[in-house]
Formats: C-alpha cells, sequence, structure tokens
C-alpha cells in the first residue's frame, strides 16, 4: 500500500535514502549483521588488507545486493520467500567471481556457459535491485545501453556501430574489469564508503546538534536569523554528508521550526533548508559522491576537486545567504531573543572538539600529502576517538595539536591519532570499571578492573592481528575477528563501554545502509560506461551536439544542461552525473572546455536535480517538515538557488574560477565581479534592496548581474554603468520615501 498522507511519504523517502528496514524479527538482525560485516571489510580491505581490485569489487557488490533485497522486500514490513531467493542470488553473484575469477584469468580458458549463466543472474539481480532501491528510470536507461550494444548493426547510421553478440554483452558486464566491476564500481568500494561512513561516525558523535548551536550563536542576533542558520549549518554539514535529503532531515527539524516561529511562511522555510542542503553536496572537503567519480574518470587527486569547487560553493551559499537576507528586511521579520541563542564561547568549548575530525581530514590532505582513503581513514579514527573520550574532550585536540604542531619536523600523523583513539579506549573502558562506586571493594571494584584489564589486552591483540593479516599474513585475521567479541563479552557488564560499543556497531550498520543507494547505482551504471568505452557512442552524440549547437559553445552547454535536468528527475546524482558525462562531455572538450570544466558542469547539474522540480527530493524532505505545499517549497528553492544554474556557465568561460590558469590580478578582479554579479542577482531575485525595488530598477540590477558575472573588460564596464543607472534611480526613490527601509509587511517571505 502507498503512503497516503504528506509526512509518510517525506518518511518513505528518507528511509529510502538511509536504508532504514522496514522489517523486524530475524530478518532485521540479518541485514543488520551483513551490513556491519559489509563495513568492517570495507575499513579493512582499505587499510590494512590486500586483495584484487575486481575481487573487492565482487564482495562489495555481493553484500550491496543481498542488503538491499533484505531492506527493501516486495511486501511491505515482511521479507518473502522470494526475497531470499532474491538474496542468496545477489550473495551468489558476487562470490562466484570472488573464487572463480583469478583460477579463471590465470588458466587462459574461455568463459563457459556457467560462467555466461552467472553472467546474466547478475544483470537481473542487479536490475532488480536498482528498481527496489531506486526506481525504475535508472535500469530503463542502463537496459537500453545494453541493447545498444546488441543492435549496434541494426540502427540507422547515425547511432550504429559493429555491435556485439550476446556472449561478449555477458563477458564485458560481469566476467571483465570494464563493466560492472569497472571503475565506477571501484570507486564505490573504496572513496564513497569510506566517506560514507566517516558521515555516519560524525552524525553519531552528534556534530549535527553543535553545528545548529555554532550557526545561531553566530547568526542568530541578525535580521532573519534562523534561516542564516540553516544556510550555515546546512553549509557545515554538507561537509561531512553526502546526501542533501539526509541533510534536510539532520539540520532541517531544527530550523524550520525556527524560521516558521519569526514569521517565514512554511513553503518559504522549507525551500531555505533545501537550497542550503543541497549546496552541501558542492561544498568540499566532502561533496556529493559523483565528485570521487569525477577525480578517477579524470585521473586527478580529489584534493584538485576540492580545489577546483571551492569558488563557486562560495558564490552559490553566498548567494542563498543574501537572498535570506533581504527576503528577511522586506518581509519585516523580527530577530530571536537573546535568551534563546547560545553564548559563541560556551557553544565552541563545549563542542569545538567536534570540528577535529573535518580539520584532520583537510591536513592530512593538503600538508600531510596523504591519499584520500588514508584521509578518509584519519577522519574516522578521529571521530572514534570523541566517541570513546566521552566527557574527556581534550583527547582529541591534544592528538591533533601534537600533529600539527610537530608536522614541519616529523610526521606523526599515524603514531598520534593511534595512540589518541587507545588513549580514549582506555578511558572509556576504566572509567567503566569504576562505575560500580568506592564501596566493597574487593566485590566490587577489583572484579571489574580485572575484568577491563583482560578485555583491553584482548582488544589490542585484536589489533595487532589486523594489522599482521595486512602484511601478507592473511591467516592473522581469523584471531582478529575472533577477538573484538571476545573482548567485547568480558567487558560487557560496564554500562559505559557497552553503550559505546554498541554506538560503533550502530555507526557500521548505519554506514552500509546509507550507501546502498549510491552503491547500486554505480553497479549497474557499469552498463553505461562499457558500452560506451567499447563503442563509439561518446563520439557519436559529440558529433551531433555539435552539429545540433552549430559549433556554438553556449548553445552546446545549454543542451547538455537540459539532458542533465531531464536525465536527473528520474536518477540518483551520481548516475545522473556518470550517464551525461559519457554521452556530452566529449562534445564540451571538442569545442575548446577543458575536461575539469567539463565535468565540474555535468556534476553541477546532477546535484542541482534536488531541488529542481517536478522531481526534488530535497524540496519535498523540507516541505514535510514544514508543512507547506511540496509544490511551493520546489518552485521557491528553485528561486532561492537560481545563481546555481548560472554558476556551471561562469566556470566554463572563467576557468580561474575552478582555481585553474589562474594569473594576478586576472584572478582576484575574476573572483570580485563573481561576487558582486552573484548579489545583484540575489537583490534582483528577492526585488529588494535598501526598499522594494520599482520593475525597471529590478531590470538593470538583473542585466548588471549578468554581465558582471561573465568575464570580460566590456561587459564588466556595462555591468558597472547598468548598476549605477538603477542604484541612482533606487536611492532617490528610498529618500523620496523619506526611510531607509520602509517594507511592506509581507510575511511570504517572497
Amino acid at each position: 500500500m502507498k503512503p497516503t498522507t504528506a509526512e509518510d511519504k517525506i518518511e518513505a523517502i528518507i528511509k529510502k535514502e538511509e536504508g532504514i528496514s522496514q522489517t523486524g524479527g530475524f530478518s532485521a538482525t540479518f541485514s543488520s549483521l551483513i551490513a556491519i560485516a559489509l563495513s568492517l571489510f570495507i575499513l579493512w580491505v582499505n587499510t590494512f588488507g590486500v586483495m584484487l581490485a575486481i575481487k573487492r569489487n565482487t564482495l562489495y557488490l555481493g553484500f550491496t545486493l543481498a542488503l538491499v533485497f533484505m531492506i527493501y522486500p516486495t511486501a511491505k514490513r515482511r521479507v518473502s520467500v522470494a526475497d531470499r531467493i532474491w538474496t542468496a542470488l545477489g550473495l551468489g553473484v558476487g562470490l562466484y567471481t570472488f573464487f572463480f575469477y583469478e583460477p579463471r584469468v590465470i588458466a587462459g580458458t574461455d568463459p563457459t556457459m556457467i560462467d555466461f549463466g552467472f553472467a546474466a543472474m547478475a544483470i537481473v539481480t542487479i536490475v532488480e535491485a536498482t528498481r527496489r532501491s531506486i526506481g525504475l528510470v535508472l535500469p530503463i536507461i542502463s537496459s537500453i545501453f545494453l541493447l545498444y550494444a546488441y543492435l549496434g548493426p541494426y540502427l540507422p547510421d547515425a547511432v550504429s556501430h559493429q555491435g556485439m553478440n550476446l556472449k561478449r554483452i555477458l563477458e564485458l558486464m560481469y566476467l571483465e574489469d570494464s563493466g560492472i566491476y569497472g571503475q565506477v564500481l571501484s570507486v564505490a568500494s573504496t572513496f564513497i564508503y569510506v566517506f560514507i561512513l566517516l558521515g555516519a561516525y560524525l552524525r553519531e558523535a552528534g556534530t549535527a546538534d553543535f553545528f545548529n548551536k555554532f550557526a545561531l550563536a553566530v547568526s542568530g542576533r541578525s535580521v532573519g536569523g534562523p534561516a542564516k542558520v540553516a544556510v550555515i549549518s546546512s553549509g557545515i554539514m554538507g561537509t561531512i554528508s553526502g546526501s542533501a535529503v539526509a541533510n534536510v532531515a539532520t539540520t532541517g527539524t531544527f530550523t524550520i521550526p525556527l524560521m516558521k516561529r519569526i514569521g517565514y511562511a512554511p513553503y518559504y522555510a522549507g525551500a531555505v533548508e533545501a537550497a542550503a542542503s543541497t549546496g552541501g553536496l558542492i561544498m568540499p572537503p566532502i561533496m556529493g559522491t559523483a565528485a570521487f567519480v569525477m577525480a578517477e574518470f579524470l585521473g586527478l587527486s580529489y584534493v584538485k576537486i576540492m580545489i577546483a569547487a571551492i569558488i563557486p560553493a562560495l558564490l552559490y551559499y553566498f548567494a542563498v545567504f543574501v537572498s535570506v537576507h533581504f527576503a528577511a528586511i522586506k518581509s519585516g521579520m523580527a530577530t530571536l531573543s537573546d535568551d534563546e541563542i547560545p553564548n559563541l564561547k560556551a557553544t565552541l568549548m563545549e563542542g569545538g572538539h567536534l570540528f577535529v575530525p573535518v580539520i584532520m581530514l583537510v591536513f592530512a590532505m593538503f600538508f600531510s600529502g596523504r591519499s584520500v582513503i588514508f584521509s578518509g581513514g584519519i577522519g574516522i579514527l578521529y571521530a572514534t576517538m570523541i566517541i570513546f573520550s566521552g566527557r574527556f574532550k581534550f583527547i582529541p585536540v591534544i592528538a591533533a595539536g601534537v600533529v600539527v604542531v610537530t608536522n614541519p619536523w616529523v610526521d606523526l600523523l599515524l603514531p598520534a591519532t593511534l595512540l589518541g583513539v587507545l588513549a580514549a579506549f582506555e578511558i572509556s573502558l576504566f572509567e567503566a570499571c569504576l562505575e560500580g562506586g568506592h564501596t566493597g571493594v574487593r566485590k566490587i571494584l577489583w572484579p571489574k578492573v580485572l575484568n577491563g584489564v583482560a578485555s583491553n589486552i584482548i582488544f589490542v591483540l585484536g589489533g595487532y592481528f589486523v594489522y599482521l593479516s595486512g602484511k601478507g599474513s592473511s591467516h592473522w585475521l581469523w584471531p582478529a575477528l575472533a577477538s573484538a567479541p571476545a573482548g567485547y563479552w568480558i567487558s560487557r557488564s560496564h554500562d559505559r563501554f557497552d553503550r559505546t560499543v554498541r554506538m560503533l556497531v550502530r555507526v557500521m550498520d548505519k554506514g552500509a545502509r546509507g550507501s546502498l543507494s549510491v552503491g547500486i547505482a554505480c553497479a549497474i551504471v557499469g552498463f553505461v560506461v562499457g558500452v560506451a568505452t567499447t563503442t563509439s557512442l561518446g563520439q557519436m552524440f559529440a558529433a551531433n551536439i555539435m552539429a545540433l549547437s552549430h559549433n556554438i559553445l553556449f548553445f552546446a552547454l545549454a543542451f547538455t544542461m537540459i539532458a542533465a535536468i531531464i536525465t536527473s528527475m528520474g536518477l540518483p546524482a551520481t548516475a545522473c552525473y556518470i550517464v551525461i558525462v559519457v554521452v556530452a562531455a566529449p562534445a564540451l572538450i571538442n569545442m575548446g572546455v577543458s575536461e575539469l570544466q567539463a565535468h565540474m558542469f555535468v556534476f553541477y547539474f546532477g546535484i542541482l536535480s534536488n531541488i529542481t522540480p517536478p522531481v526534488a527530493l530535497a524540496s519535498y524532505t523540507a516541505a514535510g517538515i514544514s508543512g507547506g505545499s511540496p509544490s511551493q517549497v520546489g518552485w521557491t528553492g528553485l528561486r532561492l538557488t537560481l545563481t546555481g544554474f548560472i554558476i556551471p556557465y561562469m566556470f566554463v568561460y572563467s576557468p580561474q574560477l575552478l582555481l585553474q590558469n589562474v594569473q594576478f590580478p586576472g584572478i582576484v578582479i575574476t573572483i570580485t565581479t563573481a561576487f558582486i554579479g552573484v548579489f545583484l542577482l540575489a537583490t534582483s531575485g528577492e526585488s529588494y534592496l535598501i526598499v522594494r525595488m520599482a520593475l525597471p530598477e529590478r531590470a538593470l540590477f538583473f542585466i548588471a548581474a549578468i554581465l558582471t558575472i561573465f568575464p570580460g573588460l566590456k561587459t564588466d564596464l556595462m555591468g558597472i554603468v547598468c548598476v549605477a543607472i538603477a542604484l541612482s534611480f533606487h536611492l532617490l526613490r528610498a529618500k523620496k520615501i523619506g526611510r531607509i527601509g520602509s517594507p511592506r509587511m509581507n510575511r511570504s517571505g517572497g
């Protein structure tokens, strides 16, 4: 039965996004065990473990398929026999390649009928898993690519190719590392999963509440403070979250009621939160999952992608911030009272240590020169340190301080971090031992201390066994796996330690569930990438786009934007990016756009699908929280983020906005005029500066914004002239009115 109320629909969207199971009993327990096992495997294989990439991908795919069929059953709240069969097939698909790929390659034998049978089964199970977890659009698009591979010789000349027989398609998709198990799934089983897990750790550590309090302390006293709180807290939360829907669900429950309380209409409050949360996917250091795929496609380090994204992300948030500021002034919004706003110093003292994982993540990448995965692991270790340290908040701060201070002379990143985790672990365990009190020492205190020492020894040995297993002695992994439950069993009587361990286990579970939609999308998009790289599809589309646009870059960009927006209506951002970049990016590159600019252009429009009606999941989630009309929230959010649709054009025509080809003082002029243009665009969108704008003033401000946004001395000078004329008329009208800012009371905010 489909959800009938708006609240039910929003809850269903959030549960689908985060992989929350609606089943109970054995099925829920079994799916949690698979999820925890998957998280532990990904952590091990990306740190100490040594394994072929394709074998890692096979296990990742098998676990992911099994989880999807258990968490998204055919019958609501009940896992049927058919679901269990699908689960077994999903596991079987992954395990078969894991055990038989290497022997077949070494022997150099041709695929057998059993191989082809499993390949066909893999395609069917992946299509079905994608249908359940994402919807019908992506399976249909991916299947069309398979049909294109098979029907190539029979198609019109403009799109025809040599074609492949059925066996070749099955071999390409499943028995090689260029289809399902190719580049995209490798990114999902490494970068994407590790950072999704990091986000789960940080949310469990309490970052969402702290970010909300911090944003409230910073901007709560200004006009429209709660809306600015939404922009700031969602922007910060976006640095650790790769999902706009999860971002809305996390910060929106705090910011939306605040906005409504001071006078924002429900639909406007929801739109602000949706716009701010969507921006989190373009905000470094942890951007949307498609950014990791982009780095792999381009052969660039993720650090370079992050650097390129900084200015566009700041432009996006600056535009939203300016819009909500002038909307608040225009509507005469009240400010929050002093007793509702936390003290900034006290807030930082209470929760400032929660910034440490993100700070050390950035430090590891930029200043220590470590890989992205290693840096993500460092972030997870600091988050674990925070969870274990409890009220001893100084531990992660001291560990980070030692690393940063000593970095010019000696690299203590890993040793100091591990010692910090060990110190937090020791404190958590032995503090738990002392919880029994100081009376009856012989009956209470001494046995608990002995238990603590014993379990501590077992845990430390387990960590050492994991280390040895990564040094080529894989048989040490088995005692390591046994040591964790053994150590926990000994220390289970200590309530605080028990809660902490359960929290960490819960994080592993949530991380795996949160990765499902991305993981399965990356698996099925392997169909698209595999076909595109083995046929002339990219070149063919490039030729058609160039012909359709008459080799005019602006038209080619517009066609690519339209294709991305339409495609994104039924696909996750990552899948949309991959599909469009495969078929459209070659055309832009052939027309002189750099690879990074072309890929970033497509990436942006895939992200903006979260607030682009009619399918705008972030907006609809915000509507469920705010109580506003989903349609109003969607279209208002689109208006607030209008600049987001122009920013990609800006960095295509001004590559310096991506910090490429940087030259002084050109870079300063380019960034300054870009921010001025964005400011003018936001004010014209709200139709307010000092007083309400007259229609001619608004039109002149809009024209000036477009002129200053795009590079060139002539356009900048023309923009300045337009601003001067519009501002002169505006100031004269304001003076005539007789006061600065005489807003009409319009509680709609728009």
